[in-house]
């Protein structure tokens, strides 16, 4: 992807000091970062929101855009409830001419009777269906004249211009050009945004599988990352129409967003009301208690157990235990670290003085803490010469990553998360020295502190 211009960084810098609610800022960033030409995206959102005065009414809009044309219509109670016509009256996006039988067949045999994103067969549970790439976004011509300038913006005008014609005569366009064949739970996730296909330079057939995950949700599992769309009968059957999938990429983002926005801040759905006026429900915070579960309760004396085995015996386990763990987990980036089944994790270094410090560290926040933090069960090592090597065993502390799910996390959670922290770091000050030894600065066994990152 190519980096930002100077432009294009300025008007970000514009759109992240503009007080909004999230994820009002992320859909601005996303429409600029996502066009065509994001340069001229960026000049749009300036010039909007010098007219405009706020950017209300821009994220109004570009909600609308996507609402419009690939989420599923709001339910009746909902559309009563939005008062304002331009920007809320939810038109669902409606569907390309159906494929005939023969028609279906041709786009199976076409696709190889494989799934076109994952590259998979169907099966009893999830079989592979001939389904609509997108919908048709009737209500982008039907909307103010600000919407076709925003999206004459994103797209540019020649792109615009196809879509214009594609929306005001849909039952021309062959099903050839709009279906393709792909695995029932893909079609949903598509729907969703969560896997795109970005066509690669010059080829109108090749695409690279990506996936847009802005919270845990789980990747979708793919037969190779690089599918082929095109006649794989070869008889000559019409291919599926590449801009179509181009445009679904460009609104993966911002579809994931728009849904995150109905939950976290459907305040965002209403065009003339300053996005800052929405009142924010104040949740009382909470620290997720130090203890983690039954799992836990019942590795804990498993594990007082485990340690009367001889070290020969947990040392082979634990290297059976690492492999087996590369099998079901792969690695996570760090060498010395490995996921294990049954809720563990496994750490190996040659430098057991390090071990065996962390071990106590952990030790010490479980009494003296109340603070989510791996339990510890084993630090063991192994004097064999020149390849001296230390095993601790964990557990895993449930949750997800923050660079995961930042992106789904409102402003009231934010609010939290930092109240939580500062809790953390609260806690860890009070700890006492372990003993005292006449140094300012020791680790939890009153020894020198050695790491690289200090």
């Amino acid at each position: 992807m190519t980096p930002p211009s100077p432009g294009v960084h300025k008007a970000l810098d514009l759109i992240d000091r503009v007080p909004l609610e999230h994820p009002a800022s992320a859909l601005l960033r996303a429409y600029i970062l996502e066009a065509v030409q994001a340069q001229t995206a960026a000049d749009y959102v300036q010039s909007r929101l010098a007219t405009d005065g706020h950017a209300g009414l821009l994220v109004a809009d570009w909600i609308y855009v996507i609402d419009s044309g690939w989420l599923s219509p709001l339910n009746f109670s909902q559309r009563t409830s939005l008062t304002q016509p331009h920007a809320l009256a939810v038109i669902s996006g409606t569907q390309p001419r159906a494929p005939s039988s023969d028609e279906i067949n041709a786009i199976t045999k076409r696709d190889g009777g494989i799934c076109c994103v994952t590259g998979k067969q169907g099966s009893l549970w999830d079989p592979v269906i001939v389904a609509p790439i997108l919908p048709v976004p009737a209500a982008w011509l039907k909307g103010e004249p600000c919407i076709k300038e925003l999206l004459v913006a994103f797209f540019g005008p020649q792109y615009f211009d196809w879509w214009r014609w594609f929306i005001g005569r849909p039952e021309i366009y062959s099903p050839y050009q709009t279906h393709w064949l792909v695995r029932r739970s893909v079609h949903k996730e598509f729907e969703r945004g969560i896997v795109k296909l970005i066509r690669l330079t010059s080829s109108m057939i090749e695409f690279r599988v990506e996936h847009v995950l802005i919270d845990d949700q789980q990747p979708v599992d793919v037969n190779g990352a690089i599918p082929l769309l095109g006649d794989h009968s070869r008889q000559g059957i019409e291919k599926a129409d590449a801009r179509l999938i181009g445009s679904h990429a460009r609104f993966s983002r911002s579809i994931q967003l728009v849904n995150l926005a109905r939950t976290i801040a459907p305040g965002l759905f209403f065009e003339r009301k300053s996005i800052t006026d929405v009142p924010q429900q104040q949740f009382p915070v909470r620290m997720r208690s130090g203890s983690l579960g039954l799992e836990y309760t019942f590795m804990r004396p498993m594990m007082l157990l485990w340690r009367f085995f001889p070290p020969t015996i947990r040392i082979a386990a634990y290297g059976l235990l690492q492999k087996l763990g590369n099998h079901f987990y792969g690695k996570d980036g760090d060498a010395q670290v490995q996921r294990l089944p049954f809720g563990l994790y496994l750490k190996c270094n040659s430098n057991l003085d390090t071990l065996r410090n962390e071990y106590n560290a952990l030790k010490v926040l479980e009494q003296k803490a109340n603070i989510p933090a791996p339990r510890v069960f084993d630090v063991i090592s192994q004097h064999t010469g020149e390849d001296d090597f230390s095993y601790l065993l964990m557990s895993r502390v449930p949750g997800t990553t923050l660079a995961t799910c930042r992106d789904a996390l409102s402003d009231q959670d934010y609010a939290n998360l930092s109240a939580q922290l500062k809790d953390c770091v609260s806690q860890l000050r009070d700890i006492p020295k372990p003993i005292d030894n006449g140094m300012a600065i020791c680790n939890t066994l009153g020894e020198a502190c050695r790491d690289p990152r200090i």
